[in-house]
């Protein structure tokens, strides 16, 4: 007896899948709108907290390998004195699908910091990125947020004069495991904040010439995915395929109403790819065969080309930065 068969004549099963199409239908299936585009995505200056007058006005671009960006709408698509938030076109990773590490273009992420006067003496160029979200297993918090890739670039002066083109750039390849702050431990899934300081090389303890930070300036996340065969079988209309989106500095529990089932952030993949997915697949099996849904018209939330994939963002059913809650 296979595990549909299983769960057929399991009724105790059956609620539970019951419940997770519920969950799904109501709260999981997000618009997120993410495009292919190979220009760099400039962030926005008037986030700069600190800026001196003699180094200009310098360009902050960030960008995937891929060329992947995903739209982001701030204030959680609010309205702010009857106005929607504008969106913006933000660098999209992706660190693993189904548990493997994902080709290298898919989670690189390029820096450059261009156009900048340089003092005679040089400049020193720091950046650090942390996580958009505390620690869960702690909390969560501001205080717990974790800092997972800081870098710093020497820019060389000439004597006597400014340079008025200095360049900084980095590349930042996401792997598996990362050293933090806390120690090297599995790499954190969230959206990411962007801190840039630069320095005269000749007094790194004064004040910068440039200290900038950005909250959300790019989002990785993991992915899981399942081949959903039954249309496919029966040559019906309707979703062949399940692409689970999730970061793993989101809470996660296994029962929205029981705090004692939160998971552990390490233990959020191997859940969502060993239990939730395959539950949900069972869901979809058994609105078909035994609730006899149709899927005729099906039309996939995500804004993709792939038209049979059905997509499912993992959140806490309130916040959606990447479009209106359906």
């Amino acid at each position: 007896m296979n595990h549909r068969d299983e769960t057929r004549h399991d009724p105790a099963k059956k609620q539970y899948i019951r419940q997770i199409m519920i969950s799904l239908c109501l709260l999981c299936a997000t618009a997120h709108s993410v495009r292919s585009a190979h220009a760099a995505v400039a962030l926005n200056q008037q986030d700069t907290s600190e800026q001196s007058r003699e180094i200009g006005q310098p360009g902050i671009n960030l960008w995937a390998t891929s060329g992947t960006t995903i739209t982001f709408y701030a204030n959680n698509h609010r309205l702010t004195n009857d106005t929607p938030a504008d969106p913006v076109e933000i660098p999209y990773l992706v660190l693993s699908r189904n548990t493997s590490l994902t080709p290298k273009e898919e989670r690189t992420l390029l820096i450059t910091i261009s156009d900048f006067s340089t003092p005679a003496s040089g400049a020193t160029v720091s950046i650090r990125m942390h996580t958009q979200h505390g620690d869960p297993d702690l909390d969560g918090g501001e205080d717990n947020r974790i800092t997972v890739w800081q870098e710093i670039s020497l820019i060389e002066g000439s004597r006597g004069t400014n340079q008025p083109s200095g360049k900084a750039t980095f590349a930042v390849e996401f792997d598996d495991m990362s050293s933090t702050d806390q120690g090297v431990i599995p790499t954190p899934t969230d959206y990411y904040s962007l801190e840039l300081v630069i320095l005269d090389a000749s007094n790194s303890d004064g004040k910068p010439l440039l200290h900038y930070h950005q909250d959300y300036a790019f989002l990785l996340e993991r992915q899981g995915t399942a081949t959903i065969n039954h249309f496919e079988a029966k040559n019906e209309t309707g979703p062949q395929e399940l692409v689970v989106y999730y970061c793993d500095m989101f809470p996660f529990q296994r029962d929205g109403k029981d705090a004692t089932s939160r998971l552990p952030r390490q233990a959020v993949a191997d859940y969502i790819q060993t239990e939730l997915i395959p539950d949900m697949v069972d869901a979809i099996h058994l609105q078909t065969e035994t609730w006899g849904m149709s899927w005729n018209g099906w039309v996939s939330y995500r804004d993709t080309k792939e038209e049979a994939t059905l997509g499912v963002a993992l959140s806490d059913g309130k916040t959606w930065y990447h479009g209106p809650a359906p």
